[in-house]
């Protein structure tokens, strides 16, 4: 009956390895102990019948009987019975019930022997009872019971046949029988406990899987729990990176369709709007404008002030159109400094114009950064669905042409788009695209007209005035490419070239020669050094060059052209204030000004004889001119009139038709003026 976890061989019963052993004895103390009391009990219950039977049966021998049957017995099995409800009866029950067997096995011994029952049945009696004694030790597994009670078999059996108290044949017979019976008994005991040492090795294997389950699931329960938290932290990182995705997803979406630095819609949100506007337009039969808004003169923030300011200035135009544009509108900046808005629930052309004027006014507002007063003004081209064009395409176009139209009368303006604009736009890109070309392919030449001293009327200087005739012979006037250059930036190649080839005529001549600078150039860096440069190359005398800027652009700019006309005249370059009197001079800026002469714009002089006012205004001009030591030349002279009036008051030079049409070079060196 060897089994896994035995310590020893019994044949019998199963042993278990110590601490099994003692498991399974903690495991089923309490069940032998409440057998051990039942057997001793039985034993007590078959005891006590044979002693009443016994008196029953023999009243003679009362006396004798009442000693034996219950004076050792009784006493013994209910102090070994209450001994079992002790605390300390576990830990001494192996002696103490070993002795207890002893004794009372003895005691009946004797008793039997010394005043036997009056038949040999009582014999069978005593030795069932001492079975019943021996077995209740046994079932608390104390081998030393057991063999006790075997031993008081075989005791009285010795000790019978030694007294011949009972026939030999039936004493042996009947102690065989119940020494079989016991010993019988005892194995069916001890199988029996091993069935149960069996039962309980099984149930500690079950227990122990069961245990090893329990563990395991406990494992897998702290792995579950340990796995749900990094799940838990997963999706919680999940939901944080999705939550984060959809915030970059929403700036993309943001910066896909907005101006980082205007906070306004792009170029592609706004065509996108126009679309959906256009097709539902199409389908109701609405109407709507759309506004292109370009900032006059922008260029010269970003080059005076830097980018910085620029970028502010950007900043609080954009919000000044928002708010100006208080119908449902889309406002975009299509860049730099373009803007267009998107008037989409008009219909009348007043409530266009009304709109209008308060983005112009709101942009007007002058405004301050960084301790820097800022003046800006706009144009703006209108254009209308579907009076001037039925898609998106057309609709910028036309808004585009009629806002460049504004920029060529001078800004600070709107324009509504029509076919006659249309016509002025087209020959205006068409001038734009061939300007480069035509500077690279020499199609622009200079023409030179002389300046007459009234006091020797001798020639003293030329202007050097630009002219173009395109490949195909027509002939563009310097008033109409001048200012698409200017916009386009053209300008500063033109300038370049006329400054360049006007200094060779001067240098090779010997002859004062007048060129004319845009406005544009003044706000450059770069313009003195390129001056003085052209200078050097050429060995110009720089007495012989005299630098012209129209009045106009002199007061735009005031500071820097003042810098900048110190400078040319500390090179020995001579100044000049053209097209005088049109603009807002006063004495206080000419006299901090480096001037050598004031030209007097063609306006005033083709009126004398005929404007009282205008000759009033010669006269002043004449006479702030020579109170700041600056000399007087009158531009477009063509009649003698004018020519008397103008050396009537003391005007010092002419230039006009009267003296001559702008000559070729040859005819200038070879030009002399008679005088009329």
């Amino acid at each position: 009956m060897k089994r896994q976890g035995a310590a020893s061989s019994n044949p019998f019963t199963l042993q278990f390895r110590p601490d099994i052993e003692r498991a399974y004895r903690d495991a089923s103390y309490l069940r032998d102990l409440r057998i051990f009391r039942l057997a001793l009990f039985a034993a007590l219950i078959v005891w006590s019948v044979y002693a009443i039977l016994d008196l029953t049966l023999f009243p003679s021998v009362a006396a004798t009987l009442m000693v034996v049957r219950f004076a050792i017995f009784p006493p013994l099995a209910a102090l070994t019975f209450a001994l079992t409800y002790c605390t300390f009866f576990r830990k001494i029950r192996q002696l103490v019930s070993a002795t207890l067997v002893v004794i009372a096995g003895a005691s009946i011994i004797a008793f039997l022997v010394i005043a036997p029952p009056p038949r040999d049945s009582s014999y069978i009696a005593g030795l069932v009872v001492v079975f019943l004694f021996g077995y209740s030790f046994s079932r608390v597994r104390f081998v030393p019971a057991s063999i006790a009670g075997f031993t008081i078999v075989v005791l009285y059996v010795i000790s019978a046949a030694t007294i011949e108290r009972v026939a030999a044949l039936d004493l042996w017979t009947n102690t065989t029988i119940l020494a079989i019976a016991n010993i019988l008994c005892m194995v069916v005991c001890y199988n029996i406990e091993s069935t149960v040492r069996n039962e309980f090795l099984h149930r500690s294997a079950l227990k122990a899987d069961a245990d090893d389950a329990l563990a395991s699931n406990v494992l897998l329960e702290e792995l579950v729990a340990k796995r749900t938290a990094e799940l838990r932290e997963m999706n919680d990182a999940l939901r944080a990176e999705n939550g984060e995705r959809r915030k970059v997803e929403a700036q993309l979406q943001y910066l896909a369709t907005h101006d980082v630095l205007s906070g306004l819609a792009n170029r592609r949100f706004f065509e996108e709007q126009l679309e959906q506007v256009v097709a539902r337009a199409k389908e109701t039969g609405g109407k709507f404008a759309v506004l292109f808004i370009d900032l006059d003169r922008f260029k010269t923030v970003n080059d005076r002030h830097g980018h910085h300011r620029g970028d502010e200035l950007l900043q609080r135009v954009s919000q000044r159109i928002q708010e100006s544009a208080t119908t449902p509108h889309t406002v975009s900046r299509l860049g730099g400094d373009e803007f267009t808005v998107l008037l989409s629930l008009l219909e009348e052309e007043v409530e266009i114009r009304s709109i209008v004027h308060r983005i112009l006014d709101a942009i007007a507002v002058p405004m301050e950064i960084d301790s820097i007063r800022f003046e800006t003004s706009a144009s703006i081209g209108v254009a209308r669905f579907p009076h001037d064009a039925r898609d998106v395409i057309g609709l910028m176009r036309c808004a585009d042409s009629a806002m460049y139209q504004v920029k060529a009368n001078g800004g600070n303006g709107y324009q509504f788009f029509s076919e006659e604009l249309d016509v002025r736009i087209a020959r205006r890109a068409a001038i734009e695209r061939k300007i480069a070309p035509a500077l690279q392919a020499g199609d622009f030449f200079l023409l030179y007209q002389p300046k007459v001293d009234l006091a020797t009327d001798a020639t003293y200087g030329f202007e050097a005035l630009i002219r173009w005739t395109d490949r195909n012979g027509e002939r563009v006037g310097p008033e109409e490419f001048i200012p698409i250059a200017e916009e386009s930036g053209a300008i500063a190649s033109i300038s370049r070239w006329v400054l360049s080839t006007a200094s060779a005529f001067a240098a090779q001549n010997q002859r004062a020669i007048n060129v004319n600078i845009s406005g544009q150039q003044f706000t450059s860096p770069e313009l003195v050094a390129t001056i003085a440069e052209n200078i050097r190359m050429r060995s110009l005398d720089p007495r012989y060059l005299c630098i012209e800027i129209t009045e106009s652009a002199l007061m735009l700019n005031l500071t820097e052209v003042r810098n900048a006309l110190v400078a040319l005249r500390a090179i020995g370059i001579k100044i000049a204030i053209d097209d005088f009197g049109t603009g807002y001079s006063s004495l206080s800026y000419l006299s901090r000004l480096p001037i050598d002469e004031l030209k007097i714009d063609q306006s005033f002089v083709t009126s004398i004889g005929s404007s009282a006012q205008d000759e009033a205004i010669i006269r002043t001009i004449i006479s702030l001119a020579h109170s700041i030591g600056a000399r007087v030349v009158a531009e477009g002279v063509e009649t003698a009139e004018q020519l008397a009036f103008l050396r009537s008051e003391g005007c010092d030079a002419v230039q006009g038709y009267l003296v001559a049409k702008p000559m070729s070079a040859e005819d200038a060196v070879a030009f002399h003026w008679t005088g009329k």
